[in-house]
């Protein structure tokens, strides 16, 4: 997770998928080492913006969701934009090909 702008609290998440269910595309739980341990039902502290390897048309496309990332990401990697073009990282929406993709597998072998 590059950027603290794409993490939710699961209020905010809850509310944006009322608002628009559409949004279930792009907002998922976020668990961390702590929320596994601290937990009692294991669910997530806060939620996660994932546009996956979208265009930013596409990405657009959730309007509501996309402002979020626009307002708190953006600034934040046009201040970091040199150590981020070195790190292949200088797309706002950059999820690297193929990382959520070995998520999924390393996820589904752990349990």
């Amino acid at each position: 997770m590059l950027g603290k702008g794409f993490i939710l609290a699961p209020e905010q998440a809850q509310a944006l998928i009322e608002r628009d269910v559409r949004n279930k595309d792009v907002l998922f739980p976020y668990l961390n080492g702590e929320d596994l341990n601290s937990r009692p039902d294991c669910s997530a502290s806060r939620w996660v913006i994932n546009f996956h390897d979208w265009t930013e048309e596409r990405a657009r496309s959730y309007p509501e969701v996309f402002e979020i990332v626009e307002r708190d990401v953006k600034p934040e990697r046009a201040k970091n934009n040199g150590l981020l073009a070195a790190s292949g990282g200088g797309n706002l929406l950059n999820a690297r090909r193929g990382s959520t993709r070995r998520l999924v597998i390393l996820t589904e072998s752990w349990w």
